[in-house]
This record gives structure tokens, C-alpha cells and sequence, in this order.
């Protein structure tokens, strides 16, 4: 968890057709940023985990059941045997988005 508290968790917005793709591009060639397609699963699921601290095993099948649901998700292109692995070592206390920066850590860049 201590390794997921100290990665920075960023977002790069902006309009279509203002260079974001390019923007995109020029930081995904760094080894240390993974920028993944556009997947709204964050704020879209915020609603239902966002204030949750506590992650019960079932909590993390749940949320990994519902990020297979999510637009675009299967563009990623995820290893769903790691992701969910993964989750389900972050069971306890977690906050909501060291669960998120999980699921971008398995992302393959």
C-alpha cells in the first residue's frame, strides 16, 4: 500500500481536437508514465467506492467485476488473471484511489 500511496495520479483533460492525443504521445514514451486509452471508470464508479476505506474481498470482486462493465475498459487490453490478483491483495484499509492506481499499475504501456 505505502508503494501506491507515493505514486502521483494524474489526469490530462481538454476539449477534442486540442492536442491532448499528442500531449498523450509525448509522455506515454517515458518508462516511468502510463497513460492508457480514455476510461471513465474513476469518476464513474466513485459514486459506489469513493468513501469507502475498508476493501473486504468481496468489495474487490465487486469492483473488478464492475470495471468489466465500464466504456472502453476492454480496450485496455488488461491481463484480468493480474488485475484481479492484484486487487485482491489490497484487502483492508485502502482508500479509493490507491485502488484505481492499481488497476493503471497493470495497464500494459
Amino acid at each position: 500500500m505505502d508503494k501506491l500511496n507515493n505514486i502521483p495520479f494524474l489526469f490530462i483533460v481538454g476539449r477534442p481536437r486540442s492536442g491532448t492525443t499528442l500531449l498523450r504521445t509525448l509522455f506515454d514514451a517515458h518508462c516511468n508514465v502510463i497513460i492508457p486509452p480514455e476510461c471513465q471508470f474513476v469518476v464513474n464508479l466513485y459514486g459506489k467506492y469513493g468513501k469507502k476505506t475498508h476493501w473486504s474481498k468481496t468489495d474487490l470482486e465487486h469492483y473488478f467485476q464492475d470495471l468489466q462493465t465500464q466504456w472502453r475498459f476492454d480496450t485496455w487490453k488488461m491481463d484480468n488473471k493480474m488485475l484481479r490478483q492484484n486487487l485482491l491483495e489490497l484487502e483492508g484499509e485502502n482508500l479509493y484511489g490507491n485502488i484505481c492506481k492499481a488497476v493503471y499499475a497493470v495497464y500494459p504501456s
